[in-house]
């Protein structure tokens, strides 16, 4: 018991200082691997929880199957990532930004692909097309050209 209430307070104490640091417009620099870093702890982090919820759920899963499994979501959050990192200049001229990178980084890595996802469904809602169902045409066409030059 005393033990949670002493993490509870240093938790308060980080959070004070940090928020001074803020209101004294203190900058908190992170350099690109930091940041990195972040990012792939983030990711880290959503792997985790997802390997849980199928464990949970009963299936045996190792890390190798799971990364087999999960490897465009982990992919795609590597590339939301490299992509905030070369974004970062422009999100610097912000007011607070630096203050808060640190904790982006992590969000993008934990959430980026669930964000690029919902973004991508909606586009498909608003255009009535999927990217499914151009394979599939291109495929068909593919097919057709085959079979006429032969």
């Amino acid at each position: 018991m005393v033990q949670h209430i002493l993490t509870q307070a240093d938790s308060i104490r980080i959070i004070t200082s940090y928020c001074d640091a803020i209101k004294s417009k203190q900058s908190v620099d992170m350099n690109d691997v930091q940041l990195l870093f972040m990012g792939v702890l983030g990711i880290l982090t959503y792997c985790l929880k997802k390997a849980k919820e199928l464990q949970n759920k009963g299936f045996q899963i190792t890390p190798a199957k799971f990364v087999r499994i999960e490897w465009y979501s982990i992919a795609s959050s590597m590339v939301l990532i490299f992509a905030a990192l070369m974004l970062k200049k422009e999100a610097m001229t912000i007011d607070y930004a630096s203050h808060f990178m640190g904790f982006c980084f992590f969000v993008i890595g934990y959430a980026g692909q669930n964000v690029l996802y919902a973004i991508l469904g909606k586009v498909e809602k608003v255009t009535g097309l999927r990217i499914d169902d151009q394979d599939k045409n291109l495929d068909s066409v593919q097919e057709k050209e085959g079979t006429e030059t032969k």
